[in-house]
């Protein structure tokens, strides 16, 4: 029977990975500023997650979590925090392209146990609809994410 980690939250891009992937207009403003955040105020509890591993790249994911547990598969989701809330379809859009070039790219490429769940802006149906569009049929892409 195959097991399946189904929410394993890979490290986010750097600043200098985020201004790779990301196109422009938002490619100059995370350039100046940063990404936007949400983070003020809200309570992040220390909890839930394997302190003891890392997924900061593929390899340590392979060999904290794949290899000595016997994992057929593992499911990206990607942590970059929650993009539920901006309420800037364009720019959840450009993060989650990115996001997902970057995790196509860095992860899936290295090892055919990662798979993908596309990240989609679900401020924009429409968006959301073009992104998933985009990434049909990539054997390795099973699940949407928002």
């Amino acid at each position: 029977m195959p097991l399946i980690d189904c929410d394993v939250h890979h490290a986010s891009p750097s600043k200098q990975e985020w201004l790779h992937y990301l196109d422009e207009p938002y490619r100059s403003e995370v350039a100046q500023w940063g990404l936007r955040s949400l983070k003020s105020g809200l309570r992040y509890e220390d909890g839930g997650n394997r302190w003891d591993a890392s997924a900061r790249n593929p390899q340590d994911v392979k060999e904290q979590l794949l290899d000595p547990y016997g994992h057929t598969y593992a499911l990206i989701t990607g942590n970059y925090g929650s993009i539920a809330g901006i309420p800037d379809p364009d720019y959840v859009d450009a993060l989650c392209r990115a996001n997902n070039d970057f995790t196509a790219e860095q992860w899936l490429s290295t090892d055919d146990r990662f798979q993908m769940a596309v990240k989609v802006a679900m401020q924009d149906p429409h968006l959301a609809a073009r992104e998933i569009e985009r990434w049909a049929g990539h054997p390795q892409v099973k699940a949407i994410s928002f």
